[in-house]
């Protein structure tokens, strides 16, 4: 199951940056604000950082505990279960919030990984692993499975969540070994499309679409600056064409789903100004009731980290637009 409906533009009304710890601002009373979050319908994209938590079991995901006990569990793009969700790995979960708790009920958790394919090369002195031609940057953050950045070779199989970072540069949440044969796959950024050679550019991998299954596209082709996730399910060898571009046998038109409210964590990807910009590419535009934690708002740059974007369909509803 895929969310395929493009956001074009959100509206923040509340956003703190990491403090470099990596820890959580504390929230501020906005009780006599316009902005104030509503108990209602949420979507939340983090990183999962444990396990328990509630009476039930749950999960939390970006700070906020969740209880998932009657929640449906999708792991990229298959019905799942809890037991799948890993720590490090970047979900989405849809639910409630009670925002005098600080405490959620998931209806439903979904993970997608941003690269599953070979390692191509290996900088262990610069903390650096490219795979499917996608940068991968290792953070003292970054979670392993039973593997480590030293056992990996090139050729060997990874799965990769992360955030993406200007430039393309997937700062990675939690890499794994997988096996031989596993689907290759990858999430990002369409550059160089041709639609004469059915071709186009992520990171610095080429790919092949000429006989790829086009899901989720608003009516027309691929072009640059499409959010997609491309997939080859082919054996190992034949993903790859002459040239070593990726064989696509899918390509998917990949966005955000307008909920009643979204919180976000990410990467500053694109910065024009503090009322222009773009966190893990999807454009975000602060308004004048905008709450910004301290001097948040001279802090914005490019590949600065934005620990909680809390977006709210229903105040600005005139900058939602889907397609």
């Amino acid at each position: 199951m895929k969310l395929i409906n493009w956001v074009l533009s959100w509206a923040a009304t509340f956003l703190v940056l990491t403090d470099g710890s990596g820890s959580r601002a504390q929230t501020p009373d906005q009780s006599d604000s316009d902005t104030t979050p509503h108990p209602g319908y949420k979507r939340l994209t983090g990183t999962v950082a444990g396990f328990g938590g509630v009476d039930a079991g749950g999960v939390n995901v970006g700070g906020t505990w969740f209880d998932t006990s009657a929640a449906a569990v999708w792991i990229d793009g298959a019905p799942g279960s809890q037991e799948q969700l890993q720590s490090g790995h970047v979900v989405t979960v849809d639910g409630n919030v009670d925002e005098a708790t600080g405490r959620g009920v998931a209806n439903r958790i979904a993970y997608e990984p941003r690269v599953i394919g070979p390692v191509d090369s290996i900088d262990i002195e610069n903390d650096r692993l490219t795979v499917l031609g996608q940068s991968i940057s290792i953070t003292p953050d970054t979670s392993f499975g039973r593997s480590s950045p030293s056992s990996f070779t090139a050729g060997d199989m990874v799965e990769v969540s992360g955030f993406v970072k200007s430039g393309g540069v997937i700062s990675a949440t939690r890499i794994e070994g997988m096996a031989i044969g596993s689907t290759i796959q990858v999430s990002g950024i369409v550059t160089g499309s041709d639609e004469m050679l059915s071709r186009f550019v992520i990171g610095a991998l080429p790919v092949s679409f000429h006989a790829a299954r086009l899901d989720g596209f608003p009516g027309r082709l691929i072009q640059d600056g499409d959010r997609v996730e491309v997939r080859c399910s082919l054996s190992a060898d034949a993903c790859f064409d002459e040239s070593g571009a990726l064989v696509a046998t899918s390509v998917a038109y990949e966005g955000v789903e307008a909920a009643d409210a979204v919180e976000m964590d990410g990467f500053v990807t694109r910065f024009e100004s503090s009322v222009n910009f773009e966190i893990s590419n999807i454009p975000v535009k602060t308004v004048p009731d905008t709450f910004f934690d301290g001097d948040d708002e001279q802090r914005i740059r490019a590949d600065t980290h934005v620990l909680s974007l809390t977006l709210f369909r229903q105040v600005f509803p005139g900058l939602f637009r889907q397609g």
